[in-house]
């Protein structure tokens, strides 16, 4: 093709001098002697006004910028340049076609000895200029001529080429190659690249269809109609170059030529002919064959021929035609450096080759499709590649023939415009990588921005916006990442059907989303990015169940039936519980300041699945606010959640406490009622609920008129039962802690408290009595000691709790309870904490 290795193989001048150089350096521009070996004159392919038209044309700068710009072909050979450094450095290079000289000139920067920059376009010139630009007029030779004609004095130990045209073939710039490495390259010399694989592949593209010949159907109320044969002959008479996605292709690939460039002759590139046998993967309309390649950079050949003896015919470059290995032969990239052109690959300016039908066949899945291909050099131009395309599904059979001319029907490449017009949205029922259609369901806000590249950004007034426009994706994405266009699902028992999106109708839709679930994306954990789309899935999920019976009562085989049935089945389920979520999300939203009273009265429903569909939904938002706003709603949620469960964990605590109180009441005497108490202290079941609803009940009786002095009496004991059996039960730390609190120095306080913990060898030694204990047990007595505080005023009036604990103490047990969490828990977490769940956090 073009390439910034612009064949040099044309238009010949013959100046006496070319760059300030005589005829005694050592690159003359005469005809030169073959070396082959035998002493003959090597037949030279004449220069014709094809060939003159053709190196004319990469005299222009626009093409050598798209190139260039070209970052995967451009990145690709400076990492290859530089990969094989050492069999570069100190070594004689030779450029074929190189353009503006940016091979020759990353060659030089590897250290090459000597760099001949041949090339037979005017653009030589400026390359020229270049090099001198760059201070490299001693290491890089620029050679103005075709490389049939130009004369090095020397044998090159590498020769370096972008040669490769649309279909790889087309512009047979190889053959250009193929007569550098016969004259110039040294027995072991290096070729860059080294290998080439030509592929091809049924495929799929009904938006291609839809634009270039639908479109005449209706054009503003008018009928078209009689445009279609000439609008059919205009759009796919001749191949067109473009970018498609790996969802436009219907099969695995077939090689349709290997080329290894060590061995290869151009006798071999005259004519090309595979046959193929494919098995569509899916039931799509075929609209016709892509075709692309990719092109290995491995080094020098173990067992390369000496390139002066002419190489046997009889050992051809492509595969053998059903060979297991044309399934889909693809390198290594641990082995070698590779440049891919294949639709799931990076977009290069080569993009692919698509060989269209008039009309397309409709295939259905493992269908079989069978013919043969064959490319060969145009007798009028041998730049020109006639295809010839036999092909038969169905029991139809068909030809389709086309001449490679030109680039045709494609758009300018650009990277980052490939990558946009990759991204296509769910809803355009193609799903294809080029133009972005119309949303289904009127969300036509999202698709305008998705074909911007970019979301609008706006900022919440709600703790979640959920407005359809506010989604980076919408569930017709997602779906587009999971199956393929096969528009021909069309129905034939609807004659009439309302379109949901242009060209395609609900039936066709839901067939596409069945097909879907069933086959691409059979596990339940996929369908909820799809459901998680409320709005546009409310739209036509009923069209979606009828369809799911429709087909389930038309299937004659049990095994598809029942999972048809199943299928509806289980997405309903799915469905019903992801609309409570929504609904309680809406109910959120429309209420913010009632979260705590919501979680109040529908606890039950603020479940881990509500949690995991508020975080699917996050991940439909671009916008980093957006995120934010639904993470802050979350936060939210399970604070309320957690503060609810408390509460009701410590009324079940009272309740059990209460129980207990009523049990001891209910006592036959005051003995047996103390008893009691000092048997749940010893069960250590006399918690701090139970503790205060005892003091409680004494501290009422006491200051009660109307209490008779036997209750009161009766009340006392079961006070004093209970310190004794707290005090006989009673832990070190509440010891320590009555220590603690009675120090009325913080610094003093701190101190003791560091020593409790550390006490060492001397303080025990000189203070055996000494109360010593875990950051981790005292920070939970401090922790029962403010609950019970706590729980005490939620009982009582605020008078009462001042009676019952001093604020003073109070503080001080928080003041304790902070700087233990803070200077002894975190770390004692982080010495004690395994690598592994450190790790995990951090993930």
């Amino acid at each position: 093709m073009y390439s910034s290795s612009g064949d040099s193989n044309g238009y010949h001048q013959d100046n006496k001098q070319q760059f300030g150089m005589s005829q005694r350096d050592r690159v003359r521009r005469v005809r030169a002697k073959s070396r082959d070996g035998f002493g003959e004159e090597q037949k030279v392919t004449p220069c014709t006004e094809f060939d003159k038209a053709y190196f004319n044309s990469y005299a222009h700068v626009g093409i050598h910028e798209e190139m260039i710009k070209d970052h995967v072909r451009t990145n690709t050979y400076r990492d290859a340049i530089f990969h094989h450094q050492s069999l570069i450095e100190g070594k004689v290079v030779v450029d074929v076609g190189c353009g503006t000289g940016i091979l020759s000139i990353f060659c030089a920067q590897a250290g090459a000895k000597r760099v001949y920059a041949v090339d037979a376009s005017d653009i030589a010139v400026q390359a020229n200029e270049v090099v001198k630009a760059n201070n490299l007029s001693d290491k890089v030779i620029v050679l103005h001529g075709r490389v049939e004609d130009v004369e090095i004095n020397e044998e090159v130990d590498v020769i370096i080429s972008e040669w490769m045209g649309y279909m790889l073939l087309y512009e047979s710039m190889l053959g250009s190659v193929i007569t550098a490495r016969d004259r110039w390259l040294k027995h072991g010399g290096l070729i860059l690249p080294s290998n080439a694989t030509l592929y091809m592949a049924p495929v799929t593209h009904p938006d291609r269809y839809r634009e270039s010949i639908e479109f005449w159907r209706n054009v503003y109320g008018i009928d078209m109609s009689a445009m279609l044969p000439l609008a059919k002959q205009c759009a796919f008479e001749e191949p067109s170059v473009e970018t498609i996605s790996g969802e436009n292709v219907l099969t695995w690939p077939h090689v349709v030529k290997h080329v290894d460039c060590y061995t290869i002759t151009i006798d071999e590139l005259e004519s090309v002919t595979t046959t193929y046998k494919f098995r569509s993967m899916m039931r799509a309309p075929f609209h016709g064959f892509a075709f692309w390649f990719d092109v290995e950079f491995g080094g020098p050949a173990a067992s390369l021929i000496n390139p002066r003896v002419p190489v046997l015919p009889t050992v051809p470059s492509n595969n053998s035609p059903m060979d297991g290995s044309q399934r889909k032969k693809r390198t290594n990239p641990n082995e070698a450096l590779v440049l891919s052109t294949a639709p799931e690959d990076p977009p290069t300016h080569w993009q692919q080759t698509l060989i269209y039908f008039y009309d397309p066949i409709d295939v259905e899945q493992d269908q079989l499709i069978e013919g043969s291909a064959t490319l060969t050099q145009s007798k009028e131009n041998r730049r020109f590649m006639n295809i010839n395309l036999r092909y038969s599904s169905g029991g139809r059979s068909f030809v389709k023939e086309s001449v490679m001319r030109k680039k045709v029907q494609s758009s300018d490449f650009s990277p980052s415009k490939a990558a946009k017009e990759n991204r296509c949205s769910f809803m355009k029922m193609n799903l294809s990588s080029s133009i972005t259609k119309p949303a289904l369901f009127n969300t036509a806000n999202i698709f305008s921005s998705l074909n911007d590249g970019k979301l609008p950004s706006t900022t919440l007034k709600t703790p979640l916006s959920m407005s359809p426009h506010r989604h980076k994706t919408t569930a017709t994405q997602i779906l587009k990442t999971s199956f393929k266009a096969n528009s021909s699902i069309a129905n034939a028992e609807v004659p009439v059907e309302v379109e949901v999106a242009e060209g395609y109708s609900m039936t066709q839709f839901c067939d596409k989303v069945i097909d879907v679930f069933l086959n691409e994306k059979p596990r339940v954990k996929e369908w909820r990015k799809y459901l998680v789309f409320r709005e546009e899935w409310n739209k036509y999920k009923e069209s979606f169940y009828t369809r799911c019976r429709t087909r389930a009562d038309r299937e004659t085989d049990p095994t598809m039936k029942q999972r048809l049935i199943s299928l509806a089945s289980n997405v309903n389920k799915i469905d019903e519980a992801m609309e409570k979520h929504d609904e309680l999300l809406k109910e959120i939203q429309d209420n913010p300041t009632d979260l705590d009273a919501i979680v109040a009265k529908r606890r039950k429903d603020f479940t881990g699945d509500f949690f995991r569909f508020l975080a699917l939904l996050s991940e439909t938002y671009d916008n980093l606010e957006d995120r934010d706003g639904v993470a802050r709603l979350v936060a939210k949620c399970m604070s309320a959640v957690s503060a609810f469960d408390k509460t009701l964990e410590s009324l079940e605590t009272l309740d059990a406490a209460q129980a207990k109180f009523d049990d001891i009441l209910n006592s036959s005497s005051v003995d047996a009622a103390c008893e009691k108490i000092k048997s749940l202290a010893k069960a250590k079941e006399l918690d701090s609920s139970l503790i205060l609803l005892i003091n409680s009940a004494w501290a009422t009786a006491k200051e009660s008129t109307s209490v008779k002095n036997e209750v009161k009496d009766i009340m006392y004991s079961l006070y004093k039962a209970m310190k004794r059996s707290l005090r006989s039960i009673s832990p070190k730390e509440i010891k320590l802690l009555k220590h603690l609190l009675n120090i009325a120095d913080p610094e003093e306080r701190f101190s003791a408290l560091a020593t409790a913990f550390s006490p060492g060898d001397d303080h025990e030694a000189k203070d055996p009595y000494a109360l010593y204990t875990t950051p981790k047990e005292l920070h939970k007595w401090i922790k029962i000691m403010l609950d019970s505080y706590h729980l005490n005023k939620e009982d009582t009036d605020i008078k009462e709790a001042r009676k019952m604990s001093q604020p003073v103490i109070i503080q001080r047990l928080f003041i304790l309870k902070e700087t233990i969490e803070e200077e002894y828990l975190e770390k004692t977490t982080l010495q004690t904490q395994p690598e592994g769940d450190t790790k995990s956090e951090e993930e």
